[in-house]
């Protein structure tokens, strides 16, 4: 293992994998030590799992009451699936982290977040309308979920555009549970946690099920394009 600053060499940076909740995007964290920067600030960066390196946004950002910073990639379910027979992950980001982690039981790992994210899934009723589970889809004006002003300004200030997906998940009352990225624009700063935050600026009407009972849902957002005018 090689990093960026020498106590990486007795301590390896950990390593996270967060899917989205239906799979089809990956996020890869990694913790070192060393103040990040006081704002989310994205620079060039690449994932290798040993087939060659899978050029990536990579998005920097302190933690709070710490000394540490995390760095996060994210990767298609594709690109992703280069990890399950991987035994190394190179992780590189301009000028700030270069670190070689030894992965193991790989195979084992990749099936348990399929496993834990079809359990996910299950339980929010995905796909329940095709199924008979859901009876009517829930409902809100998407147009007030994504906002103009919410344009982030480090992509402004790049003159960065992008088109992105997410797949939101709906409980009961209509409230906004979660948001998750399920097609990236490649651009961190769209695609971020909180970025956008839906669930301070709508609720819907919750799906219902043939009983006429509020049940949970999840629905997936039509393409979000961030156009600078």
């Amino acid at each position: 293992m090689r990093g960026a600053t020498s106590d990486w060499l007795t301590t390896p940076p950990p390593l996270a994998i967060r899917p989205a909740a239906n799979g089809e995007t990956y996020e890869l964290l990694i913790v070192r030590k060393g103040h990040g920067p006081k704002f989310a600030t994205q620079m060039e960066g690449s994932v290798d799992f040993g087939n060659g390196p899978v050029r990536s946004w990579i998005l920097c950002m302190r933690i709070d009451g710490s000394n540490k910073a995390l760095h996060m990639a994210r990767l298609t379910r594709a690109e992703m699936a280069q990890a399950r027979n991987a035994r190394t992950l190179r992780f590189q980001a301009k000028k700030t982290v270069d670190a070689v982690l030894q992965l193991a039981n790989m195979p084992a790992v990749m099936n348990r977040l399929q496993a834990c994210t079809a359990d996910l899934m299950a339980y929010w009723n995905h796909g329940g309308e095709p199924d008979g589970r859901i009876a009517q889809s829930a409902k809100a004006d998407m147009g007030s979920l994504f906002r103009a002003k919410d344009f982030p300004q480090e992509a402004m200030d790049r003159r960065q555009e992008g088109a992105g997906q997410f797949l939101l998940l709906i409980d009961e009352q209509g409230k906004i549970a979660g948001c998750h990225l399920v097609m990236t624009s490649g651009i961190p700063a769209f695609d971020a946690p909180g970025m956008p935050s839906p669930a301070r600026v709508a609720k819907f009407k919750p799906a219902l099920d043939i009983t006429g009972k509020p049940v949970r849902s999840a629905v997936t957002s039509p393409p979000i394009k961030w156009v600078i005018h």
